[in-house]
């Protein structure tokens, strides 16, 4: 497709139905850990841990945290490289476990609310009065999110009444967002036609490495957005203690934004969300390339992600007009700082001051 708009969308996108911004996370975490129950005693102990080391590190956003833990900020002196480095995979892979534990727990709340903004988007995609398979056909845009929630997903099979698990809205026929039918096959896209990226992941997939190669697996066995489920040690640690790491529990398929800048500088690595991050960006930079217009809805443009977000923007050869949606004075504010750092966007900026 060309001359189309791009959709990107933040985490502003979904803090209105009770989702935390990056900097709140801490609280968040503490309120679950109170919720859980003595069938999530372990699950319990990986929250408590990451909120610890938040204290310690003195840090407000888990994105913040696991840059630390990588960069051994947080290491303890008394182990020799080898411990240190285990520590802190494990320490890492507890914060996922306990970022995703948290997201679901809030996507059982949202199921209540309206998502009536979601629908607004929705609607806005996928115009008309047609079929949702013919709309998704004739739908001239992409949407591309940073967020690990499922509200987008939910919202969308709520209004069409779609019957789908996790692969099949994933996969080709739905939202075209990288994942086949068949967990065994490799990722793909259909390029003539809408497609949703999750540029970090979801938390309704997991992961692990099978014979040197990835396979995805739904994390709550095929179960849809907003479903009831129970969030305890079996949903997330049953395979825990195994000795080996092929034995283990797929990890959530949760990518922190230090976590996909290494895949994608192409350093060596067996990162089991390789795979992921490579072909769901290269997709990324696929689309934008046809954008005519793209609208960040939402996103704060932090720190610890614009370098990567603004070289996505340079793909864009063909856009005219990038707006920035978000709440009044700061849409207008990152306008104005985008324009001071990268000024070959100044002329193509658009703040527009509107919630969600």
């Amino acid at each position: 497709m060309s001359d189309t708009t791009v959709y990107i969308i933040g985490a502003g996108c979904s803090v209105k139905y009770g989702y935390p911004l990056a900097a709140n996370f801490v609280p968040a975490f503490t309120s679950f850990s109170h919720s859980l129950d003595s069938d999530s005693r372990r699950l319990k102990e990986s929250v408590d841990e990451t909120v610890q080391l938040m204290h310690e590190a003195n840090v407000q956003t888990v994105d913040e945290l696991v840059f630390r833990i990588h960069n051994g900020a947080l290491d303890d002196l008394r182990h020799s490289p080898t411990q240190g480095y285990g520590l802190r995979l494990r320490r890492i892979l507890k914060a996922k476990i306990a970022t995703a534990a948290l997201f679901l727990a809030l996507e059982q709340r949202a199921k209540s609310e309206s998502l009536d903004s979601y629908q607004r988007l929705i609607l806005k995609i996928f115009p008309g009065s047609g079929d949702w398979r013919q709309r998704f056909r004739n739908a001239r845009c992409h949407l591309l999110t940073f967020n690990y929630d499922r509200l987008f997903e939910m919202a969308l099979l709520r209004m069409f009444g779609i019957d789908a698990d996790t692969h099949l809205l994933y996969g080709e026929d739905i939202l075209n967002s990288g994942l086949h039918h068949s967990m065994g096959e490799s990722m793909g896209f259909k390029n003539d036609r809408f497609c949703f990226l999750k540029l970090h992941g979801s938390i309704g997939m997991r992961i692990h490495e099978e014979y040197g190669q990835p396979r995805y697996y739904p994390y709550l066995d095929g179960a849809k957005p907003g479903e009831n489920i129970e969030l305890n040690d079996d949903r997330f640690l049953a395979r825990s203690a195994n000795p080996l790491p092929q034995d283990r529990d797929p990890e959530p398929l949760i990518v922190f934004p230090f976590e996909k800048d290494f895949v994608r500088s192409g350093s060596p690595n067996r990162l089991a969300f390789r795979e992921y991050i490579t072909t769901v960006w290269q997709q990324a930079e696929h689309v934008m390339e046809t954008a005519s217009q793209i609208w960040f809805i939402g996103y704060s443009f932090a720190m610890m992600d614009r370098t990567t977000v603004i070289a996505l923007l340079t793909c864009a050869k063909q856009c005219k007009r990038v707006v920035i949606q978000n709440r009044p004075g700061e849409a207008e504010q990152i306008c104005r700082m985008l324009a001071v750092e990268h000024p070959e966007l100044k002329n193509s900026l658009e703040p527009y001051g509107c919630e969600f």
